[in-house]
């Protein structure tokens, strides 16, 4: 009996050694902006995320202390909230226009997955906005398109760009937001120049990141190296930088009234509802997923709970960083 025991002991953790170090393994490296877009174009046509999370693939706002909420709810405060960053306070100009009849105000959505925070933007003023989003992703703009259109609203449009190269003249846009696509630009300083040149005189921008920590005063230890190093790799992530420097790049790049935020506690429920969120989803697609693809649910889970652990360390920030263009 001892024996028996023995050997059930040795296999489960030799089992657990070996499930350990293959999670560790990054499965999906970036590779350029093809394989952002491949891995959005699966995530989208196989309908499985959406099950999950709705129309919004990012983080939820909870508030600094956090307090409980709905996650679909709490996406949509973080939606609200960076909206309202980007064009000012209440009494501002840009929020003048937008609360009068003709006040017509171009907003841009950079990196606008399935086209959430545009519709709601484009919901909330029908007459005084008009909302573009971009997207690397071909069947994430077509899927953004057809939610539109079934949600029967004609102020908001999506086009199929790359956001290091936007496909706008300069000064088109009042607002220009991105929501957690800037970790899967390689070149920060590049993307910000991009969105302030297609942002008008007077227009805000703003932008919610992944950050690492700040460096300067404390180096990556061995082991953060190697945490951050898997949270880059294992979903095509290009890397990842500090509040302070896109502060620096926000201001070489000429915008004023800079201001940065960590949102870290703010979102931390989020990694947790993530995780939890298949189990109001479909359950057939879940299923499915699960069947055919049992070693990337399982590695996405282990990542939701690593990004969790690395927000709530402070190896990493969620950075939400505002300015103007003057």
């Amino acid at each position: 009996m001892f024996l028996y025991a023995a050997v059930v002991l040795i296999a489960l953790t030799a089992t657990g050694l070996v499930v350990r170090s293959r999670l560790r393994v990054p499965a999906r490296r970036y590779e350029g902006p093809a394989s952002v877009g491949s891995l959005y174009d699966q995530w989208t046509s196989d309908g499985v995320v959406e099950s999950y999370w709705g129309e919004h693939f990012h983080a939820g706002y909870y508030g600094d202390p956090p307090v409980q909420k709905d996650f679909i709810g709490a996406k949509n405060d973080l939606i609200d909230e960076v909206i309202k960053r980007g064009i000012g306070d209440a009494a501002g100009p840009l929020m003048k226009r937008l609360e009068r009849p003709g006040g017509l105000v171009r907003m841009l959505d950079v990196g606008c997955g399935l086209g959430a925070s545009a519709r709601r933007a484009a919901k909330r003023w029908p007459s005084q906005a008009h909302v573009t989003g971009i997207n690397i992703s071909k069947a994430q703009v077509a899927r953004a398109t057809a939610l539109t259109r079934e949600q029967k609203i004609d102020n908001a449009v999506f086009v199929e760009c790359d956001a290091l190269r936007l496909a706008f003249p300069d000064n088109s846009f009042d607002v220009v937001w991105a929501i957690e696509s800037e970790p899967y630009m390689p070149d920060k300083a590049l993307f910000v120049r991009e969105m302030v040149r297609v942002l008008k005189p007077g227009g805000g921008l703003v932008i919610v990141c992944w950050n690492v920590r700040d460096t300067r005063g404390r180096p990556l230890s061995d082991a953060e190296r190697e945490h951050l190093r898997l949270l880059v790799d294992q979903w095509c992530h290009a890397g990842f930088i500090s509040i302070r420097e896109y502060v620096e790049i926000f201001e070489g790049s000429g915008l004023v009234d800079v201001v940065s935020e960590n949102w870290s506690a703010a979102t931390q429920p989020s990694w947790k509802q993530g995780i939890l969120a298949p189990f109001g989803g479909d359950p057939r697609k879940i299923l499915k997923a699960t069947l055919t693809q049992p070693w990337a649910q399982l590695r996405d889970v282990h990542m939701l709970l690593r990004f969790g652990d690395a927000f709530r360390n402070g190896l990493c920030e969620y950075g939400v960083i505002s300015g103007r263009k003057p």
